[in-house]
């Protein structure tokens, strides 16, 4: 209304239980307009909370929408994904705190989350804020898929062990046993134990500075070569193996490690990378040896995200294992 006092107005897209939800997003605002954009089929309000100049939250207001003709929602797992947003659960799962859930204390509980979106790179970290009442162990296990149903996978399990403190989520951050790519559903399970769950983030996998298999690679073209069990063997005229999606941060590569063997006396090996404006082109050479070694080189620094490309002209003979960069 026209004359109230408020410091600042908040938005949020939110469930009927006011559990924030990604089938909308908004797009812009200012102190007296906000623009909403559905992005998937679902009821949801968007809530405009008045603060205070002290911060307290005076007035609440909300407005129901229903969007149609969207499709299905893809979740966000590198985004806050709320305990209470499950699709499916075992157990009598109770509320938790702050719009969480609890588990059972009397029979073992899942909650399980379909359709989230890991993209190309994926994840195999996981992070959970987490209250026990106990200062107990909890053994917690991680499945691709609802947990003991035929075609899931048990990926991971861990401990949450922290001294509890009242009414207070801490965080613990769990490391898969493999790595989550693509749309796929991720389950929590909890054995005969209470605690209050109040969601979870996973990290994005981020390969740059990992051991990689030159036959993972994400392109490999040219002329002449042979993709075996264990590596690129016989690499000869123009050949390309392209990574795509590398990260090497601000501070950057500046040495990188490979793997393979050449018959020849040395080996010319370019070294590109393309982070959509500038190219940086480097040549290293690996010398002859007997069978498979690794050899490293030091590099003017590489930095920023972009694609990097092994390239081999012509008069390479080369069998390429893997490379790690640092």
């Amino acid at each position: 209304p026209e004359g109230a006092r408020y410091d600042y107005i908040e938005y949020q897209i939110t469930n009927e239980y006011g559990v924030p939800i990604q089938n909308a997003i908004i797009d812009s605002s200012d102190s007296s307009f906000v623009t909403v954009k559905a992005v998937a089929d679902a009821r949801f309000n968007l809530r405009a909370l008045c603060h205070e100049a002290d911060g307290r939250v005076t007035v609440i207001s909300s407005l129901g929408f229903v969007a149609e003709g969207f499709g299905e929602l893809l979740k966000n797992p590198y985004g806050f994904v709320s305990a209470s947003l499950y699709d499916d659960c075992r157990s009598e799962i109770g509320n938790g705190n702050e719009k969480g859930v609890a588990t059972s204390r009397t029979e073992d509980s899942y909650l399980l989350y379909n359709r989230l979106n890991f993209g190309d790179l994926g994840s195999k970290k996981v992070t959970i804020p987490i209250f026990e009442l106990g200062n107990e162990d909890i053994p917690i296990s991680f499945w691709n898929g609802m947990p003991h149903a035929e075609g899931s996978r048990l990926i991971g399990s861990g401990v949450y062990r922290k001294p509890s403190i009242w009414n207070v989520y801490q965080e613990e951050s769990f490391e898969l046993d493999e790595l989550l790519t693509g749309i796929q559903s991720f389950a929590i399970e909890t054995f005969k134990q209470k605690i209050h769950i109040k969601g979870f983030q996973f990290d994005e996998y981020n390969r740059s500075f990992e051991t990689l298999q030159i036959k993972n690679a994400d392109n490999i073209y040219g002329d002449q070569y042979t993709v075996t069990e264990d590596l690129v063997a016989g690499i000869g005229n123009n050949v390309c193996i392209e990574y795509k999606n590398m990260d090497f941060g601000k501070l950057g590569a500046s040495r990188i490690h490979v793997t393979g063997h050449t018959p020849l006396d040395h080996n010319t090996i370019h070294v590109r990378f393309n982070d959509g404006v500038n190219e940086n082109r480097q040549i290293i050479e690996f010398a002859n040896s007997d069978g498979l070694t690794k050899q490293s080189f030091d590099l003017e620094p590489i930095t920023g995200e972009g694609t990097l490309t092994f390239v081999f002209l012509p008069g390479s003979d080369f069998d390429f294992k893997e490379f790690r960069f640092e």
